[in-house]
């Protein structure tokens, strides 16, 4: 039990006083204290009455302070929001939800006394030579997809997949997307806030997923004459509309910075997600500029080199129609074109005009000729429009599939 008043309760007590003795008015004493002037009255009754104005918890023990402590971390980590979260997540949510601020060794030794140990394993780690990273903020961003169970919490044990682009120079997120497989279409979203956000980059170090990089072949006298001598994948063709350099990243060790940022996101996003009851992708996804915003304001490092390699987003590039699945299709005199043994017909182009035909989520299913987009119309079996998508779009890339009509299961478990 503390017996003797602090420097603070002194002046209190002192204010108080004054305003007793008429030598301050109540109004004039709670500004001084940053109190109301009805505060200051119920003060100057407890002087007048002979009682101290040392705090209430004096009256209590040093031990029995701690153990109230003590019990109330328990108590909140116990709880479905901060549940499994790794201690040092805890100690900054401990502050910001419960305003209570500790130190992480203080905070270890508590939960470690209740018989909670840190969910985050401390492995001896294999040493692998480290790359330096770039110089410039935006010299290279980092991509990878991570299979996860998201949303387990809630009952939801499907995994799902977060696609990121990582700057290599500060470690800075610049765009994530949630989807069910590790897809086109994820990858195309996350670079999308990038280009929107950041701007272009200088160059992108991806792993060889078929997204990024298509199979090895012998290039032909005429893709030679014409300067080819590689077989661009969609996504290569839209970093090189852009000007950006696509590296090949030979192991996952090259790529450490993302791969270490899918441990952190598994540890720390999961229970984000069970504070704000994120429950599924399209929640995830609204909530993920709120949580990079504050992520990278953590942990983001300055770069070696103040300069940018960040370009602006040229104003002729319409994002809608550059990050997308497409096909250069010639119509012939009815207007119609094939696509993967199926017709369709597009009206308002003069015949034999060649169309690009267009994949996305966010257009759908559409022919642009001369920057105007056309609905095209099915003319045999309208219900495989919607395959296409899902196999172009959304389906899982981590899986080998041969054409479109042995895939038919994969594409309504994608659908579904």
């Amino acid at each position: 039990m503390r017996i003797l008043m602090t420097h603070k309760e002194k002046q209190k007590d002192a204010v108080v006083r004054a305003a007793i003795g008429g030598q301050l008015t109540s109004t004039r004493a709670g500004k001084m204290l940053d109190i109301s002037s009805r505060q200051v009255r119920k003060l100057k009754a407890k002087v007048r009455a002979g009682e101290s104005l040392r705090h209430g918890n004096s009256k209590r023990s040093p031990k029995r302070l701690a153990d109230d402590m003590r019990e109330r971390i328990v108590q909140i980590y116990k709880t479905f929001e901060f549940r499994d979260s790794n201690f040092s997540q805890f100690r900054e949510l401990l502050e910001t939800h419960h305003d209570i601020k500790v130190s992480y060794t203080f905070l270890k030794n508590v939960l470690n006394e209740a018989g909670i140990k840190s969910p985050k394993k401390q492995r001896k780690r294999k040493i692998h030579k480290s790359r330096p990273p770039k110089e410039h903020f935006g010299e290279m961003l980092q991509t990878d997809g991570s299979h996860h169970q998201w949303f387990k919490p809630f009952g939801d044990n499907a995994f799902y997949t977060a696609h990121a682009f990582m700057d290599d120079a500060t470690g800075t997120v610049t765009g994530a997307q949630f989807s069910k497989n590790e897809c086109l279409d994820g990858y195309c979203e996350a670079f999308r806030q990038t280009l929107e956000d950041y701007g272009v980059p200088g160059s992108v170090y991806a792993d060889g997923l078929s997204i990024f990089f298509g199979k090895e072949h012998q290039p032909s006298i005429a893709e030679m004459l014409d300067g080819i001598y590689e077989r661009k994948t969609q996504f290569g063709a839209i970093l090189d509309a852009l000007g950006v350099e696509l590296i090949h990243a030979r192991s996952s060790q090259a790529k450490g910075k993302i791969e270490r940022l899918w441990q952190t996101f598994q540890s720390r996003l999961v229970i984000e997600f069970k504070i704000n009851k994120i429950d599924n992708v399209e929640k995830a996804n609204n909530f993920m500029p709120k949580f990079l915003a504050d992520f990278n304001k953590k942990f983001t490092k300055p770069a070696t080199n103040d300069r940018s390699d960040f370009l602006p987003l040229p104003k002729h590039i319409n994002l809608d129609t550059l990050l997308v699945k497409k096909f250069s299709r010639k119509l012939d005199a009815g207007l119609v074109f094939s696509l993967h043994n199926n017709k369709y017909r597009v009206d308002g182009v003069p015949p034999k005009a060649t169309v690009e035909v267009l994949m996305s989520s966010r257009l759908g299913f559409k022919a642009l000729y001369q920057d105007k987009l056309h609905d095209p119309v099915p003319l045999v079996n309208p219900e495989r429009t919607e395959d296409m998508l899902h196999f172009y779009l959304f389906k899982n890339e981590r899986v080998q599939y041969g054409n479109l009509d042995v895939r038919k299961k994969e594409i309504v478990q994608i659908a579904l």
